[in-house]
C-alpha cells in the first residue's frame, strides 16, 4: 500500500531497538568506581604539565560522565598530550593510548615516547632605536645549540625588555619576536627585535609621610632628577625604607601619566610603623640549656631616624643584659654609629665571672661588604680561678663579606669575617695583646636534594703570656658553631689546677653533607675537628662527628644534632638545637 500526503512510515522494531540502544549509550553516565588516567615514561614535572592539559583528566569526578564523550576525550588525549610538552623542547612525541572497563572501573592509559629535545638552531636578536648601544642581550639558557625549553625563551625575551627598561627605556617593545620550529632539520630557530624608544629620566620625589625629617629621609634615595631612569633603584629605595623598621608599608610608585620632558615624578607613600616592639621568649640552648629573654626596640626616636635596643636573657649558665642606640649618618643606607653596653654573669666549663662593657663602633656597607670600627672599654671579674681582675680598651676592626642567593633557604653562598683588636698597657689595659681571627663558612649544591657546607676558623694572639689576655678574649673550642661532639667552650687548655683557663690560638675546621628528604626537611652527617691552645708545637686536633635533623623554618634552619667524639675524646654525647640562616 502505498501511503497519502496525510501517512506516517512507522520504523520496523530492530531499528527501533538499534536507535535506543545508541540513545542510551551517549546519555548515560558511566557506570562503576569511576575514572582512572595514568600517564607513563615522563617524569614529574612533565607528567604534571601533561596531566593539566589531559581534558579527560579533569573529567575524572564528574558523576554524569557519558562513555561516548569519555571515548572522545581518549581520541583528543595524544593531541593535547603532544602539546603539554612543547614547552620543555619536545616536538618529536610518540603517544600510545589505551582504554579500557574492567569491574566498573574506567582505566585511561597512555605511554609517552617523549623523544629528544629540540635544539636550538639560530639565534636573531636585535636591538634598535635610541638604546641600541646599551641594551645587550642576557644570551644565558638560550644559545645556539642548547636545548631548547620555553621557560628558557620567556626568560631571554622578558629579560631582554626588562634590561632596555631598567635603563629607562620604558616604551621598549618587540617588532618581532617568533620561534620557528623545524621537524627536518630538528631545530628552532629564535628571533627577537626589539625596539628601545626613547629614554627615560628620573623626576623629583615626593614623599608623603609623617613624623620624619623631610631632608633625613630624602637621604635615602640614591638618584637624582635627571639621573637615567632605572626601576632596579626603585627597588632599592623600597627595600631600603622598608629595612629600616619605621614602616610598616612602603609603596614607591612612578607616576608614568605625569611625565614631562621624558622626567618621571616618583611617588613614595610611607605608612609609619608602631614605635615600640616588645618580646619575650622562652626557649633552650644547647651552650647556654633553658633560657628566659625579654627584649624592647624603640624604632625611632625623634624625627632623624634613632632607634634604640635592649635585652635581658637569663640561663643558668650565661645571664646577659644589653643595651644599644643607633644614630644614622649622612648615608644612612650605608652606615651608622652604634653605642653599646652589656653586662654579663657566666658560669661555663671555662670560665666564671663577671664582665661590663661600653663601646662605640662605626658600621659601613658597601656592595658585598661590611666594615666595623670601634672601641671598647672592658671591666671583668673572673671567679673561682685564682685570675686578677681585667680591664682593656680593645681598638677592633672587622670586615665581613657575604653572598648569598637566598638568605634563608641558601643554595651557594659564602661568608667570611675578619676581626683585628688589641690592647696596650700603656693605654688603660692591663695587659697588652694584638689578636686577628678569620672564620669562613660556604655552602654548595652539588645537586637538587643536596648541599655540602664547610667552615674553618683560624685565630692568633701576640701576647707575653695568655694571663695578660683578657678571659672574655682567649679562645675555646667546642659546642655548636665549633667542634660538635664537646660542650662549649670544653676544649682550651689547662691552668695549673686542671681548670680550663683558654688559649692563645684557635682552629677549627668542619664538613657537612645535607640530603633533603622531603620539601623542608633533611638529614646531615658531619665530622667536625679542631681545638684551642697555646702553641702549635702543643697542637691536638680533637675530632668530633655525628647527625641531625634539618627543617626549613620561615626564620632559617632549624638544626637538631647528636654528636661525639672521635676515637677517645673525653666529650661524651652532646645533643645541639640551633635555628637560624646558614651565613
Amino acid at each position: 500500500m502505498e501511503g497519502g500526503a496525510g501517512d506516517t512510515a512507522v520504523p520496523s522494531q530492530p531499528l527501533c531497538r538499534t536507535l535506543a540502544c545508541l540513545v542510551l549509550l551517549v546519555a548515560c553516565p558511566v557506570r562503576g568506581a569511576g575514572l582512572k588516567v595514568e600517564v607513563e615514561g615522563l617524569p614529574a614535572e612533565q607528567r604534571r604539565n601533561v596531566l593539566a592539559f589531559l581534558s579527560i583528566d579533569r573529567e575524572r569526578e564528574n558523576p554524569s560522565l557519558q562513555e561516548g564523550r569519555l571515548r572522545r576525550l581518549h581520541e583528543r588525549a595524544p593531541e593535547e598530550i603532544r602539546r603539554a610538552l612543547t614547552p620543555f623542547g619536545l616536538f618529536r612525541v610518540d603517544v600510545q593510548g589505551e582504554l579500557s572497563e574492567a569491574q566498573g572501573v574506567w582505566v585511561a592509559r597512555y605511554r609517552v615516547e617523549p623523544g629528544e629535545v629540540i635544539p636550538v638552531g639560530s639565534v636573531d636578536v636585535q636591538v634598535s632605536g635610541e638604546g641600541a648601544s646599551e641594551v645587550s642581550f642576557p644570551a644565558a639558557g638560550l644559545a645556539a645549540g642548547q636545548p631548547y625549553s620555553q621557560s628558557a625563551y620567556d626568560a631571554a625575551k622578558s629579560g631582554l625588555r626588562r634590561v632596555a627598561q631598567d635603563r629607562g627605556y620604558l616604551d621598549a617593545h618587540y617588532t618581532r619576536s617568533e620561534i620557528l620550529v623545524g621537524l627536518d632539520p630538528y631545530r628552532a630557530d629564535v628571533t627577537l627585535h626589539l625596539e628601545t624608544g626613547r629614554r627615560y629620566y628620573f623626576g623629583d620625589v615626593h614623599l608623603e609621610q609623617e613624623g620624619f625629617d623631610p631632608e633625613f629621609l630624602h637621604r635615602f634615595v640614591d638618584f637624582q632628577p635627571g639621573d637615567p631612569y632605572a626601576f632596579g633603584s626603585l627597588i632599592g629605595l623600597q627595600r631600603a625604607l622598608l629595612d629600616t623598621q619605621y614602616f610598616r608599608e612602603v609603596e614607591v610608585a612612578p607616576q608614568l601619566e605625569r611625565v614631562e620632558g621624558q622626567r618621571v615624578p616618583i611617588d613614595v607613600k610611607l605608612e609609619r610603623n608602631k614605635p615600640n616592639r616588645y618580646r619575650i621568649g622562652v626557649g633552650y640552648g644547647t651552650d647556654t640549656g633553658p633560657r628566659v629573654s625579654a627584649d624592647w626596640t624603640r624604632r625611632y626616636i625623634g624625627d632623624q631616624g634613632h632607634s634604640a635596643h635592649t635585652l635581658l636573657s637569663l640561663s643558668p649558665v650565661l645571664q646577659r643584659a644589653e643595651a644599644s642606640y643607633r644614630i644614622p649618618l649622612a648615608e644612612p643606607r650605608r652606615e651608622f654609629l652604634s653605642f653599646d653596653s652589656v653586662l654579663e654573669r657566666y658560669d661555663t666549663v671555662s670560665r666564671e665571672g663577671l664582665d661590663l662593657g661600653v663601646g662605640v663602633s662605626h658600621h659601613l656597607f658597601w656592595g658585598h661588604w661590611q666594615r666595623i670600627l670601634g672601641v671598647s672599654y672592658d671591666f671583668e671579674v673572673p671567679e673561682g680561678g685564682g685570675e686578677e681582675n681585667f680591664h682593656s680598651l680593645v681598638p677592633s676592626a672587622t670586615w665581613v663579606w657575604k653572598v648569598a642567593d637566598d638568605p634563608i633557604d641558601t643554595r651557594r653562598g659564602t661568608r667570611v669575617d675578619m676581626t683585628v683588636q688589641g690592647a696596650s698597657e700603656y693605654a688603660l689595659s692591663s695587659g697588652s695583646f694584638l689578636q686577628g681571627k678569620v672564620r669562613a663558612k660556604a655552602v654548595r649544591s652539588p645537586s637538587d636534594r643536596v648541599r655540602l657546607i664547610t667552615r674553618a676558623e683560624l685565630g692568633g694572639t701576640l701576647a707575653g703570656s695568655v694571663e695578660d689576655i683578657p678571659p672574655s678574649r682567649r679562645f675555646y673550642a667546642g659546642g655548636d658553631n665549633s667542634v660538635r661532639g664537646y660542650k662549649f667552650e670544653k676544649l682550651s687548655p689547662r691552668d695549673g689546677d686542671g681548670d680550663r683557663r683558654g688559649g692563645k690560638y684557635l682552629l677549627t675546621a668542619s664538613v657537612e653533607l645535607e640530603h633533603a628528604v622531603a620539601e623542608k626537611w633533611a638529614v646531615a652527617g658531619f665530622y667536625d675537628t679542631g681545638n684551642a691552645f697555646d702553641s702549635f708545637r702543643d697542637l691536638e686536633m680533637e675530632q668530633g662527628a655525628g647527625v641531625g635533623v634539618r627543617w626549613l623554618s620561615p626564620v632559617g634552619m632549624v638544626r637538631l644534632d647528636v654528636a661525639r667524639p672521635v676515637a677517645g675524646g673525653d666529650g661524651g654525647v652532646q645533643f645541639y638545637i640551633s635555628v637560624g640562616p646558614d651565613l
